[in-house]
């Protein structure tokens, strides 16, 4: 039975995560490691230590593998783990925005609209590949067409939030499944981004591609589709709403 578990805690959903062990399993959290001073440590069981990224990403995983945890779930977190932070605990789960395989490495809200597969959220076991462990639990997400880039993601937020209430005490008691994924295209990458969401004046492409590449890109602040006339370039956004 797992009783040592530890966080990589970033954004919203990494908070959540913390906040869903400390109210019903404080004596389980041993360990939260945060980007920055976003969670108070008076908030922080006893049994809890708390680490810097900068210093372990720096230094070694010496000090992390000292609390000896079980679990280590990376909640939203922003950074890859390399080398020795692979194996400060025999089972690292990570929190993705998408449903796996589908949508591995960066973009998945926007890749799931212009590529037209599956979208949901994922918890899988970390191994050395980007998004490749096997999957433990995941949760569908319905795509219309009215949605954007936007709304999948923070549809993905709360349904990440809600996968992970459901999954803590299966987590806990140390019954977490493994699925191994199927097969799927290499990861994205973020520089594939600004590049496929270039629009050419003079090319041809169907409506619903280039309604679905508008819409994915739709995610204020962020930037969307663009093209160039002239001497200007251009942005592009769009909102689809259904007709009553």
């Amino acid at each position: 039975m797992a009783r040592r578990i530890g966080v990589m805690a970033d954004g919203r959903i990494g908070r959540v995560a913390v906040e869903l062990l400390v109210r019903s399993y404080p004596d389980c959290l041993h360990a939260l490691v945060t980007t920055g001073a976003s969670f108070q440590d008076e908030l922080l069981p006893d049994n809890c230590r708390r680490f810097s990224w900068r210093h372990l990403s720096e230094g070694s995983a010496d000090a992390l593998s000292t609390c000896n945890l079980d679990v280590l779930i990376l909640a939203w977190w922003p950074h890859l783990l390399r080398g020795p932070l692979l194996e400060v605990a025999p089972t690292i789960l990570n929190t993705h925005p998408s449903l796996l395989p589908h949508g591995r490495g960066k973009d998945p809200n926007f890749w799931a609209i212009v590529e037209q597969v599956p979208f949901g959220v994922t918890i899988h076991h970390v191994d050395a590949t980007t998004d490749g462990g096997d999957i433990a639990f995941q949760q569908p997400i319905p795509v219309t067409w009215e949605d954007t880039g936007g709304t999948l993601y923070s549809r993905a937020l709360t349904a990440m939030e809600e996968l992970l209430e459901r999954s803590l005490p299966i987590i806990v008691a140390g019954q977490i499944p493994r699925i191994p994924q199927g097969s799927a295209r290499a990861p994205r990458l973020r520089r594939e981004l600004d590049p496929a969401s270039e629009l050419h004046l003079g090319d041809e492409i169907s409506v619903r591609d280039l309604l679905n590449r508008l819409r994915a890109r739709t995610f204020p602040p962020h930037g969307a589709c663009y093209f160039t006339d002239g001497d200007s370039t251009f942005e592009v956004r769009v909102e689809i709403v259904r007709r009553e």
